[in-house]
């Protein structure tokens, strides 16, 4: 039997995702690279979770990072950000890929622009095939811990963007060089 809680912070889910989805995906803003080049890509404030998330992570104002497995079915797009963002609001995008080896370990179904529910549904699956099909079908996770500088790679001018296993290192390359869009 499923539940959503089984999705968050287990291990064999984050084992599923990895064997599934090679490279995860992440759009961001360009006015947050500097922040990026030292941090990572942290997650953000974007809307308050179903209330079982925050019971089950013990959090008053849980914090997101929406990614995309390379791969998936579906493309989400990007939103315009954490809320009350003006200054990300009118800055051009970034893209950063990773290896999903390289996943935090507390992710999870993305909630954050659909329903999920918290009750046992019989759908003959377990949490990881659960969360793989969803994550396929809605192509978007969730992490709650940030993924750090050291592992990001960044789409550069001249690079392909249907190969993002081959774009360089975030550490190694000016702002100069990244590719920006809209």
């Amino acid at each position: 039997m499923f539940s959503a809680r089984d999705c968050i912070n287990n291990p064999r889910v984050r084992a599923a995702i990895v064997c599934r989805f090679k490279t995860i995906i992440h759009v961001s803003r360009e006015c947050h690279i500097d922040s990026i080049r030292i941090k990572g890509l942290e997650p953000r404030f974007i809307i308050s979770p179903p209330i079982f998330i925050r019971e089950y992570l013990s959090e008053k104002e849980v914090k997101i990072l929406c990614l995309h497995p390379f791969g998936a079915s579906f493309w989400p797009g990007m939103t315009g950000g954490a809320l009350n963002d003006e200054k990300a609001s009118q800055s051009k995008r970034i893209t950063f890929s990773f290896s999903s080896e390289n996943l935090p370990d507390r992710i999870g179904i993305d909630w954050s622009y659909y329903s999920i529910p918290d009750y046992g549904v019989d759908w003959g699956f377990n949490a990881e095939d659960v969360t793989v099909k969803i994550a396929d079908r809605r192509g978007s996770i969730v992490s709650y811990d940030p993924v750090l500088p050291q592992f990001l790679r960044v789409f550069v001018n001249g690079a392909s963007p249907a190969n993002p296993d081959s774009w360089p290192s975030l550490l190694s390359v000016s702002a100069a060089d990244i590719a920006r869009h809209d």
